[in-house]
């Protein structure tokens, strides 16, 4: 009764009482009571530090109704607090506060109220001076002998005891990576070294003295030429302005502009002392004076003075500035569709448009839109689905081309409310390799209407939908994207129909219990390039006279905590990569020696690059602060020995046009193109040809192997254009609309007539030789002048729906144009367009043509999840007729006509599919897969071309689009993967080629090149001097070995079969066994069993070949579960089996067991998955398993075993696999004996059995490793034939059966096993000799001895079952008095 009173009492005097915890939650203090946070001011002057402090703070008991109810406050300190999540217990605050620097530390009162309750906390705040005696500079020198990629005189390393960065040293310095800084030239080609004066606080200077960039140089005999020689210049197409080169006879010439728009000429070819340099005027100095100068001596020197050249832009094409009309109307319950119209008088210059509404955005070229007329004047319409809700009072529709030419409409919308019910409930980011990340968004979209369905998350710009959805659940979608990681990667943007966006920050959290937050992975954080050090390559000084050579880059990183940390070797000669953006060709990432324990790049250095240092960086996760080379001494340099130097691509030296004289009837137009490359040749081109007037479109892909006269160096190509079947055709100019040439080595003369800021490169231009005429890339075509104002109209349109069955949507339509025709060889593309402007394309190919009249058909491919929840829009352009009109048709031209126009309800159509892959280099190894819909019963099949054996592979990681293969074999050759699943043989992806990067290491001294690691030879090593880069998942050390044998066997190993070893006998192939006495049987593959994977080896009569004269079977019997004291908890017999073939030689078996849930295994039951595949090899073949490499013997049989996921009775116990394996004669005699032996092998850190009859063996080899959650880990095998209870009378003088259990250790995610046999036959045959034997009875004849020890041994084991089962009985009884005790005490304690 009191006891009852107190509880009430206690009760009551809780009631309404609010319990908070207040936690901080910053990450960056240091973890002490009360957490201490430390800073320094980010000015080396500074005075203050600014903390930016996170508090969580939770109502334990959960009584108030929402964590906005909490407030936060500082009673003693100044500062302010920014709620940044709450849910309806927590929240989740951001408190700023500035402190000056004190001699002692800050001490912040933090107090939580909520209702009339108070919690407080306590941090402690430490502001510490940037002190000038503890900080040191370290100058790094930028050598211009180098080639640097910057033009900064010097880098400074901050060196001293900082908690934080520094951001500004002074006004001469730019921050370049953590606490490092570029120093900028105060004065325009200074040549001497000059200070610079850092502030410190209290007045405190430190003068730094900085090395001049530009030292003592010769240049003279100095030749300048423009191209074109003359003041006027018209440009063929946008941004590509006219050209000059220079050459000289300096050694290493420096030019320089005075120009903010020109770039400094780059050298093209040459060799010292005869180099040519090219450079470009750009649009911005038009008719303005330029300025060349070069470094000779030590001034800089005028080549040119005040330079003009007047430059004629091309125009950009100008859209009206208002729709003639715009329109809209429901289509279906969940979509609207709005029509945009208008005309255009201005000439058309092919740019893509650009449209616009709400945040989604639409970039396509002609003739998306192009509804009628020719590129003089024309109309455009266009047709959307659209949601007509929104959140703010008026959506916009906008149409932009290249410039800033726009047309703008401003429509009504149902305003609704901000959509509360999108939320994202978890992200989870993680680092896949070069760079790319995996991100995993799992969201909340229960939604009430419409409009707030889920529309888009965006990442890095991007926005993706249903298209990456892997999950099947309709209220709360899980979604994975593989983002490259170069960008910043800032925040992620949800979004709904309506216009609601929430973005996530880097840093900002989006769940508050546990608090979770987004961030990047720790592996790309920003990293201090100074980490970097002991760089060097395996071959320097290079030979790159007409080959790409390879070469490894090896270097330390301090304080390595994770291998696996990315780099990116970035090189940037002037024939690879950019720096305003990243050439993808010119990156080579790293990977982790564990032999070396260093770092290493593989990489490819192109033919014919300059003579000297190659230009690089090496990239640490921060494409704009990169280690760069010119600051590192000259032991981490990289130079070019001997060279032909050439880094500018192909070029025209002329180009003739004519009427082929062939065509009969037909108009054609043969263009001929003369192409010279004097240095690397010519490799293969593409161009496009359009038509000025109707945009008839025309591509001529060729190679080298299309070389009509001469050679690659100097050579005619020629295309033939078909106008028209009938010599009518309008009359206009066919003009060259883009260009790509590219040289033997990937050097690439680029030209377009309307190119975007970036893919404008004036000194990459083909035409290079004809500024001085605009026309050379035009036609102006001779025919029958035909004009006709009415293009081809569209008599049917219809498609097929096959998205459910092959992810299709065929199209056919056809349209006529009696008048004039339709012209020849004119393809019109059907485009399908969603709310989010998403728009999918297919051409058309023509089925049936006569002139006036085409039949078209197109097949469009649904992306898995595009249009999900949406209506997806068709329209189709690109009519043309042979009178120089167009035609196209809108959504809404579709729908007045009544053709099928939209398709709703699109599922999400789920197939396992291939995409890409990471790159992989010609040693094999690791290789990642990226696709959709994997998951863990997918294995990957890999189909070699080099005639190595094809691999059955099980993901070491693997997400729903991302999976990790290891193991991949060496091979110089493409190869296919295919990944397919393990529970049923008719799933399975695409197949998928994967090209490796071929590494090629030069054998002997002829390329002239030498290992940078030798300092006195210049010899070249061979290609064994690259370590491998391999590295296994645990120490070597912890995994099982065999400890040295004896040799044995008579005579020692065999005598000739044979060595005798320090570890045992190595025997000579085919010989095999612990003496060579037995050699390797050649049978012929056996027949499948259908039903289980059990495998019947027959060996047959060399004399009889219908006779059998022993028969081998090898089974899997059971999965047991055994406690930690061996005793069986549970068993699981196989019995029936799916069976799948895969190809010839591999078959796949799949079973399932279940575990019932019981109190044994707190009622937690589960289905495992067994699946096992069985490869039988003729040939003998080196494997590779679990980083061991084994040799597989002729006519042997693999059995690679996968068990999945298993409850656990208890975190002790372990699974048991039992294999059976037995051998048999059928021919009986009465002299013959039979034995099975249990070992370790020699060489290979394996166990064995060997059953032997008579003179034959069966032999099985059992790896002491597993692949265990993608870890290697050891594991044991046991004899299991006592501990089963199974007498010796099952076997006899002519059979032998063992039983073997393959001990698994406690897992959570699946275990792979490796298990082989093999058939011997023996040099000398069993014997009553032999341990285990047993002979016939004429051969087994037992001593008085031998029975003596049998009847004594009786005895003795008889007394030792009488005792054991009269202490089992007594101690059974006292187990049971001590529990009848124990439950009279529980019994009284509850009374």
């Amino acid at each position: 009764m009191k006891l009852f009173v107190l509880i009430i009492l206690y009760l009551i005097s809780n009631i309404n009482c609010i319990r908070l915890e207040i936690t901080d939650i910053t990450f960056d203090g240091i973890y002490l009571s009360p957490p201490q946070h430390n800073k320094n001011p980010i000015t080396l002057s500074g005075e203050s530090c600014t903390f930016y402090l996170i508090f969580l703070v939770v109502d334990i008991d959960g009584q108030i109704n929402s964590g906005d109810e909490i407030t936060l406050s500082t009673p003693f300190q100044e500062g302010s607090f920014t709620p940044m999540l709450s849910n309806k217990t927590a929240m989740i605050s951001q408190y700023e506060v500035t402190t000056s620097i004190h001699p002692i530390t800050t001490t912040v009162q933090v107090v939580a109220s909520a209702i009339s309750f108070n919690k407080t906390t306590q941090v402690v705040l430490n502001c510490y001076e940037n002190d000038i005696n503890k900080t040191t500079f370290n100058v790094l020198k930028n050598s211009i002998n180098f080639s640097p990629i910057f033009q900064f005189p010097a880098l400074i390393k901050l060196e001293g005891t900082f908690y934080n960065s520094i951001y500004s040293l002074s006004t001469f310095t730019v921050s370049y990576g953590y606490n490092c800084f570029l120093v900028l030239t105060p004065q325009t080609d200074i040549m001497d070294s000059f200070n610079i004066s850092l502030q410190f606080l209290d007045s405190n200077v430190k003068n730094v003295t900085i090395p001049p960039l530009y030292q003592y140089n010769v240049n003279n005999d100095i030749v300048f030429i423009k191209y074109p020689n003359q003041s006027e210049f018209n440009e063929m197409g946008r941004g590509y302005t006219p050209l000059y080169t220079i050459s000289s006879s300096g050694e290493m010439p420096i030019y320089k502009t005075n120009s903010m728009s020109s770039v400094n000429p780059r050298a093209i070819y040459g060799s010292p002392h005869n180099y040519t340099f090219l450079g470009s005027v750009a649009e911005g100095d038009s008719n303005s004076g330029l300025n060349i100068t070069t470094l000779n001596g030590n001034i800089f020197e005028q080549i040119t003075s005040n330079f003009k050249t007047n430059i004629n832009s091309i125009p950009l094409y100008k859209l009206p500035s208002i729709f003639n009309s715009f329109n809209f109307g429901n289509v279906s319950s969940s979509s609207q569709m709005f029509t945009a119209y208008f005309n255009s008088v201005v000439k058309y210059d092919f740019s893509p448009l650009i449209y616009s509404i709400k945040e989604y955005t639409l970039k396509l070229p002609w003739p998306f839109g192009f509804q009628s007329g020719n590129n003089l004047g024309n109309s455009i319409i266009v047709s959307f689905p659209f949601s007509n809700f929104s959140t703010i009072p008026n959506d916009r529709f906008m149409v932009s081309s290249i410039g800033i030419s726009r047309t703008i409409a401003y429509f009504p919308v149902n305003l609704v409310n901000l959509n509360n019910n999108i939320d994202i409930k978890s992200i989870e980011i993680i680092y896949l390799y070069d760079f790319n990340l995996l991100v995993k968004v799992k969201i909340n979209s229960n939604v009430s209407y419409d409009y707030q369905e889920f529309s888009f998350i965006e990442i890095l710009g991007e926005k993706f939908g249903y298209e990456n959805c892997v999950s099947d659940e309709e209220q709360n979608p899980s979604f994975e994207f593989v983002v490259n990681a170069w960008e910043q990667f800032n925040y992620i943007t949800i979004g709904d129909l309506s216009g609601y966006r929430k973005t996530f920050e880097m840093g900002s959290f989006f769940d508050i219990n546990p608090p979770r937050r987004l961030m990047q992975p720790l592996i790309m954080m920003e990293n201090d390039i100074f980490s970097i050090q002991n760089i060097t390559f395996l071959y320097n000084n290079l030979n790159v006279i007409d080959q790409n050579v390879s070469n490894i880059m090896t270097f330390n990183y301090s304080d390595v905590l994770d291998t696996k940390k990315p780099f990116a070797l970035y090189i940037l000669d002037e024939a690879s990569g950019n720096l305003n953006y990243l050439d993808q060709k010119s990156l080579f990432f790293s990977k982790w020696n564990s032999g070396k324990r260093m770092f290493e790049i593989e990489f490819f250095i192109k033919a014919n690059i300059r003579e000297g240092a190659v230009p690089w960086m090496l990239l640490t996760g921060n494409k704009f602060a990169g280690l760069i080379h010119s600051f590192l001494p000259n032991s981490s340099q990289l130079f070019i020995k001997k060279t032909k130097f050439d880094a500018y691509g192909p070029i025209f030296t002329s180009i003739n046009k004519n009427i082929s004289s062939s065509a009969g009837s037909n108009l054609i137009v043969d263009w001929e193109f003369h192409i010279r490359d004097e240095g690397n040749g010519f490799e293969r081109g593409y161009i496009e040809i359009r038509g000025e007037f109707d945009s008839s479109l025309y591509t001529f892909t060729f190679t080298k192997s299309n070389l009509k006269q001469g050679d690659i160096y100097n050579g005619v190509y020629i295309y033939s254009q078909p106008i028209s079947f009938d010599k009518r055709c309008n009359i206009q100019n066919y003009t060259i609309t883009n260009v790509e040439l590219y040289d033997r080595f990937g050097n690439l003369a680029k030209f377009k007539t309307m190119s975007e800021d970036r893919e404008a490169d004036p000194t990459k231009n083909p035409f290079i030789l004809f500024g001085d005429d605009p026309n050379i890339n035009r036609y102006q075509i001779d025919c029958i002048q035909t004009l006709d104002a009415n293009p081809p109209n569209l008599i049917s349109f219809t498609f097929e729906n096959k998205i459910e069955t092959s992810q299709l949507l065929s199209f056919t339509f056809s349209a006529d144009c009696p008048e004039s025709g339709i012209k020849l060889n004119q393809y019109p593309i059907v485009y399908a367009s969603t709310k989010q402007l998403k728009t999918i394309q297919c051409i058309s190919t023509i089925k049936n043509y006569n002139g006036t009249y085409a039949l078209y058909s197109c097949d469009m491919k649904i992306p898995p999840g595009f249009a999900y929840k949406n209506d997806l829009f068709f329209s189709v352009y690109g009519f043309i007729n042979n009178g120089g009109y167009y035609s196209g048709f809108s959504t809404d031209y579709l729908k007045s006509n009544s053709f099928p126009y939209f398709i709703s309800n699109i599922p999400i159509y789920r197939k396992l599919l291939i995409s890409n892959t990471s790159t992989i280099t010609n040693k094999g190894g690791d290789l990642w897969i990226i696709g959709k819909e994997f998951d863990s019963n997918n294995w990957v099949y890999v189909e070699y071309r080099d005639g190595k054996p094809n691999d059955s592979l099980f993901p070491n990681e693997i997400h729903s689009s991302a999976m990790l293969i290891q193991n991949i074999k060496p091979t110089n050759l493409h190869f296919l993967i295919q990944i397919r699943h393990i529970t049923n043989g008719t799933i399975s992806s695409n197949y998928y080629q994967v090209e490796p990067l071929n590494f090629i290491y030069p054998t002997d001294s002829s390329s002239g090149s030498s290992s940078s690691n030798s300092s006195s030879s210049n010899s070249l090593p061979s290609s064994e001097s690259s370590e491998s880069s391999e590295s296994s998942d645990v120490n070597p050390t912890s995994l099982p070995t065999n400890s040295p044998q004896k040799c044995k066997g008579n005579p020692i190993c065999g005598g000739s079969n044979g060595i005798c070893s320090l570890t045992g006998c190595v025997c000579h192939s085919p010989w095999v066994g612990d003496d060579c006495l037995s050699k390797v049987i050649i049978v012929p593959q056996p027949s499948i069993n259908t039903s289980q994977p059990s495998t019947e080896i027959p060996i047959i009569d060399e004399n009889d070949s219908e006779s059998i004269l022993f028969r081998s079977l090898i089974s899997i019997i059971s999965l047991r579960e055994l406690d930690f004291n061996e005793k069986q908890v549970n068993q699981f017999i196989f019995d029936k089996w799916i069976y799948s073939p895969l190809n010839e030689t591999t078959n796949q078996y799949f079973t399932n067991i279940t575990i019932q849930p019981s109190a044994s295994n707190n009622y937690k039951g589960g289905t495992t998955s067994i699946t096992v595949i069985l490869q039988w090899f003729n040939n003998q073949t080196n494997i590779t398993f679990a980083n061991e490499q084994l040799q597989m013997k002729p006519s042997s049989i693999k059995y690679t075993i996968q068990i999945s996921e298993y409850n656990f009775s208890n975190r002790l116990n372990k699974l048991q696999l039992v294999m059976s394996a037995s051998l048999t004669s059928l021919k009986g005699n009465d002299n013959i004996c039979s034995f099975h032996k249990f070992g370790e092998t020699n060489g290979d850190d394996s166990e064995y059995i060997k059953i032997q009859v008579n003179d034959h063996s069966l032999y099985g080899r059992f790896i002491k490793r597993a692949i265990i959650d993608s870890k290697i880990r050891s594991i044991s095998n046991v004899q299991l034939n006592s501990s089963l209870g199974i007498s010796s009378s099952s076997s006899s003088s002519l059979s032998q059966q063992i039983y073997i259990g393959i001990d698994i250790p406690m897992y959570n995610n699946y275990v792979l096993i490796d298990p082989d046999f093999s058939l011997l036959i023996d040099s000398k045959p069993a014997s009553s000799d032999d341990n285990n034997s047993i002979c016939s009875s004429s051969k087994s004849k037992l001593s008085k001895t031998q029975l003596a020890g049998i009847i004594i041994g009786s005895v003795v084991f008889g007394s030792i079952v009488i005792i054991a089962i009269t202490y089992h009985i007594l101690k059974k009884r006292k187990d049971a008095e001590m529990v009848n005790k124990m439950q009279n005490k529980l019994k009284k304690i509850n009374e």
